[in-house]
């Protein structure tokens, strides 16, 4: 799960605004809760579409991204 809903009600209560950087896979994945990141004047940015647990490749696959 993802813990989005918690960060929006925090950064509503304290009336802070932030950039969520996403995935591809994440927005495919989390329609209506990127509408409601958008909704409540918050940016989004680019994490690329998806990407390996690096910690879990080796360095030679990790240079090959």
């Amino acid at each position: 799960g993802t813990n989005i809903q918690s960060i929006l009600n925090i950064l509503s209560k304290d009336d802070i605004k932030a950039t969520f950087f996403l995935t591809g896979n994440g927005i495919k994945n989390h329609g209506s809760k990127i509408r409601e990141i958008i909704k409540q004047g918050h940016d989004i940015g680019n994490h690329a579409y998806s990407h390996p647990y690096f910690t879990k490749i080796s360095t030679a696959e990790t240079k090959k991204l």
